[in-house]
């Protein structure tokens, strides 16, 4: 799935709501995702992910019954 910059996502196990901020690939050529968000602190934070650890982030309730609201860290 290709996401576009600026979507919002989160990680398909679970993780704060995140804006995908760049597309580029690891040094074995495989795509990668930048996504960047704030933490409880308010500080910014990124980290790099393959585009099948993501799913886009829709504010409504999955499938699975899993919250997704954005409150991730009550779950």
């Amino acid at each position: 799935m290709a996401f576009e910059i600026g979507a919002a996502v989160q990680l398909k196990g679970g993780s704060p709501i995140m804006t995908v901020t760049a597309h580029g690939k690891d040094a074995q050529g495989k795509p990668r995702v930048t996504c960047t968000w704030f933490d409880s602190a308010g500080k910014e934070q990124n980290g790099t992910y393959p585009p099948e650890a993501l799913k886009a982030y829709t504010g409504e309730k999955g499938s699975e019954g899993e919250n997704d609201d954005g409150d991730w860290m009550t779950r």
